[in-house]
């Protein structure tokens, strides 16, 4: 799966805030390479912004 982009994340983000956190935890579990040595720093980055933006 690819890792959603910073409009999917923020649409994600959305509806987590909205109460339905479920499709974020997914995303993110899915794509963040985790547990490993390599962790998809690009998400993270992606999220924080995205949380910082509201």
């Amino acid at each position: 799966m690819t890792a959603p982009d910073a409009s999917a994340l923020a649409a994600l983000w959305a509806t987590a805030l909205a109460g339905e956190p479920a499709g974020l935890e997914r995303a993110l579990g899915e794509n963040s390479r985790l547990p490993g040595p390599r962790a998809d720093l690009e998400l993270a980055a992606r999220l924080a912004d995205t949380a910082g933006a509201t």
